[in-house]
């Protein structure tokens, strides 16, 4: 299933996850560079999130800035238990370039 944007999208969302966990262990979505109202439902709808972002500071803005609205839409239990910063690549400095990443999102990378 492709999300285009469409608000009708957002209705289908829980159906069509409720019919995949009960019949797989794990459901991986990929999920378009959008912050439509059905893409807020599939982070409403999933038990952990996992954001993948590069290790730049326009990237990092944007992880915060989602991370923002993730917080303000409410999505299940709290952003920080929920979702993953996963950097796409780190820097030869490895410790500090995590820590200054985490810094710049707002929250801890766990590595």
């Amino acid at each position: 299933m492709q999300l285009l944007g469409d608000e009708r999208e957002r209705r289908l969302i829980a159906p069509l996850f409720g019919w995949l966990v009960k019949r797989y262990d794990y459901v991986l979505v990929e999920l378009p560079n959008e912050a439509s109202a059905a893409v807020m439902e599939c982070f409403t709808q999933a038990d952990q999130l996992f954001v993948v972002t590069k290790n730049d500071d326009d990237h990092l803005y944007k992880t915060r800035l989602l991370l923002q609205e993730l917080r303000e839409h409410s999505v299940g239990r709290n952003v920080e238990a929920k979702a993953r910063i996963v950097l796409s690549a780190v820097c030869e400095s490895y410790a500090p370039c995590v820590e200054d990443a985490a810094r710049k999102v707002g929250q801890e990378i766990n590595v």
